[in-house]
């Protein structure tokens, strides 16, 4: 693994950490955007899985000219500060998510904190960012747009407008934070 990990190592890296069969090459993972074949690796924490979603988000914002910055500590409700490129230089709190649980390409994302106790309130963050693996996309979702319940459903492979639910809009809007 390089020392100066950029956003396709990290995606390259999550893929390996993905992949169900033992034949699949990590050359390969990473030529290709199809991830179905890929689920959480047996022994990989939750924790782990949010820290790599939360470096991939930063190298993706980067990539957008959005600086980021970490808060030291694990007792704020956000992960990430966003900070655009533009004066007067707004701060924007960021939720980041990790999603790798799907069924017929539906991905449930869960939208409360503490293992699901305790919705999140007004306040705690500006916007939640999730990473959806095997999918490989990004929801950029402002926090009022967030339903009041304890999952959300996404449909990334889903193009027709007509089927979306209501969170799927907020797909690749990376904007929103510029």
């Amino acid at each position: 693994m390089p020392t100066h990990l950029t956003y396709a190592h990290i995606i390259e890296l999550l893929r390996h950490l993905y992949a169900r069969t033992s034949g699949l090459s990590i050359s390969a993972a990473a030529d290709s955007n199809d991830l179905s074949a890929w689920s959480k690796p047996p022994g990989m924490s939750p924790k782990e899985l949010g820290e790599l979603a939360e470096q991939a988000c930063a190298l993706m914002a980067a990539q957008k000219r959005i600086a980021t910055a970490k808060p030291y500590g694990e007792t704020l409700p956000f992960d990430l500060v966003a900070i655009p490129r533009r004066k007067p230089f707004p701060l924007f709190k960021l939720q980041v998510r990790c999603c790798a649980y799907h069924q017929n390409s539906i991905y449930h994302l869960h939208l409360r904190k503490n293992s699901g106790r305790d919705p999140f309130q007004k306040g705690d963050f500006d916007f939640m960012v999730a990473l959806l693996i095997p999918a490989a996309a990004w929801y950029i979702i402002p926090f009022r747009a967030l339903p009041r319940t304890v999952f959300s459903a996404l449909h990334p492979a889903e193009t027709r407008k007509s089927k979306f639910g209501p969170l799927d809009r907020y797909r690749n809007r990376w904007d929103l934070l510029q």
